[in-house]
């Protein structure tokens, strides 16, 4: 027998009932997707985005630098290179990131940065700056 808890807003969240749960004061098991929905539903923040480890994927777990809408700079997945990223046009399957160019170094990225005539703002060159001189690299 499924059980449902109600929470916040109206909203219910199905609960799994616990064995022997018919004892009195016994609360019924509630599953992950409920607890989370229950933890979010009185806080004002939104619930935390779930990451990807795809390159392409919009929520790719590497991002280094969102530089506007359409272009973007993340760490390989082998954290052996930076790639530069742009967004391709609205696919069947949503929005896609294509790798545009690859590099090891800082200094080559950022020239490359400026030559595909992206607009960096000065919290952006300054984040692009702090990478390690060589990607895998820790920043000393």
């Amino acid at each position: 027998m499924t059980m449902c808890l109600e929470i916040a807003g109206g909203r219910t969240a199905p609960t799994v009932p616990a064995p022997n749960s018919n004892r009195p004061g016994r609360r019924p098991n509630i599953n992950p997707t409920a607890m989370s929905l229950m933890m979010h539903s009185h806080s004002t923040e939104p619930p935390p985005a779930a990451t990807c480890h795809r390159e392409e994927a919009e929520n790719y777990d590497r991002v280094l630098v969102d530089m506007d809408r359409v272009w973007r700079l993340i760490e390989c997945r082998d954290n052996i290179q930076f790639i530069l990223q742009r967004k391709s046009p609205g696919s069947v399957v949503g929005v896609r990131w294509r790798n545009v160019r690859y590099h090891r170094t800082r200094d080559t990225l950022f020239e490359a940065a400026t030559r595909s005539g992206i607009d960096l703002s000065a919290k952006q060159a300054a984040t692009i700056r702090a990478l390690p001189a060589i990607c895998g690299q820790e920043v000393l």
